[in-house]
């Protein structure tokens, strides 16, 4: 099983991380290509690029995003041979569901033709715990490399163990059946600054979980919650 990692705050002190593990990879974001290929330069390793937008404008990749940074985004992308992941989320000012709702169609069939032209490249991540059926209608799952993401960090505190790894479970055996990565954790927090985190027993649950479903790839959130615990952990499941 490949164990790679988000990081949404590629700053010094995060990639220094990198320096704990053997060569990895990471999807990594950057408000643009040239940014990401300014921090990843010279760094060891396999970098995805997570383009993120201005929190005006969504944020993460949606229908409700601004259209003419989606357009310019696309553009760019399409020029690159750099492999892409889109954070299909809704905007992270949920208010803007509601705001930006005249740019959804036009929206979602932009997404889907890059992502149809590009499938070879291109990452998707979703949110697991949504029915899928709901996510297509929400334009926030599509046809490509999916991930899907299962962060029992969330409901850890509120949900019995039993009931919690047993849909970690069911997700797990759905990553390996349907050929998806399978993102876990929270170790650290991200945009919004206060999602509950976990330690190194709740990461072995999870890794373990993960093993034995068969998931090809695990995609840990984030390299900068890392630290010597969590990696004998890591290194104890691969």
């Amino acid at each position: 099983m490949k164990v790679s990692f988000f990081e949404e705050f590629p700053n010094k002190k995060n990639l220094e991380k990198l320096k704990l593990l053997p060569k990895t990879k990471v999807y990594l974001a950057a408000k643009s290509i040239d940014e990401f290929r300014k921090i990843t330069k010279g760094l060891k390793g396999e970098f995805v690029y997570w383009p993120i937008l201005a929190e005006k404008y969504g944020y993460w990749i949606s229908p409700w995003s601004e259209p003419d940074k989606l357009k310019k985004l696309f553009e760019v992308l399409e020029k690159s041979k750099v492999p892409v992941m889109l954070d299909l989320e809704p905007p992270k000012h949920r208010w803007q569901i509601f705001t930006k709702l005249q740019n959804f169609q036009g929206n979602r069939k932009l997404i889907k033709k890059f992502i149809k032209r590009n499938r070879d490249k291109v990452y998707t991540v979703e949110r697991a715990h949504i029915p899928l059926f709901f996510s297509k209608i929400m334009g926030l799952s599509y046809p490509s490399k999916r991930i899907l993401m299962y962060y029992t960090s969330f409901f850890r505190p509120f949900m019995p163990d039993h009931i919690l790894l047993n849909r970690l479970k069911k997700k797990a055996e759905y990553c390996a059946d349907n050929d998806c990565s399978l993102a876990i954790g929270l170790i650290a927090t991200g945009i919004h600054g206060f999602e509950p985190v976990y330690g190194a027993k709740e990461l072995n649950e999870d890794l373990q979980i993960a093993k034995k479903a068969g998931v090809k790839e695990i995609i840990i959130f984030r390299l900068g919650g890392l630290n010597k615990e969590l990696i004998n952990v890591i290194k104890a499941n691969t």
